[in-house]
């Protein structure tokens, strides 16, 4: 019976930590998009398309691409160069953790999609 017993609570601690890692991924994706999202918005303001963009904070076009489609990650260099290119400056603003933007169910698993491309969602392996 401690076998069981054992086993269960293995698993459970098992599903609770692929949760943890999944939501730490999950709002690394957000925390970029966001980033990603506004300085498109400021490039698209100053006509500069992403080509440009790249030359213009000394990287490749593909190393853009790449952040776009998620499958690179930003990083502070990368923001502070995009900063003085852009002119701006970007602000952090913690706000409670309960606090949610509103996300359409397609942008979540477009988001999803990306994260873990060729494999099971979450909810789909806690169903099984």
């Amino acid at each position: 019976m401690k076998s069981k017993n054992k086993d269960i609570s293995d698993l459970t601690k098992n599903i609770i930590s692929k949760l943890d890692e999944y939501d730490i991924k999950h709002e690394k994706q957000v925390i970029m998009f966001r980033f990603l999202s506004e300085i498109e918005r400021l490039a698209d303001e100053r006509g500069i398309n992403r080509k440009t963009l790249a030359k213009l904070i000394n990287t490749s076009a593909s190393y853009l691409t790449q952040l776009y489609r998620g499958t690179k990650p930003l990083n502070i260099e990368t923001i502070a160069k995009l900063q003085k290119v852009l002119d701006v400056k970007f602000e952090i603003i913690a706000t409670p953790s309960n606090w949610q933007p509103s996300v359409s169910k397609s942008t979540y698993k477009e988001i999803e999609s990306q994260l873990y491309p060729n494999s099971m969602s979450i909810p789909s392996i806690i169903q099984c």
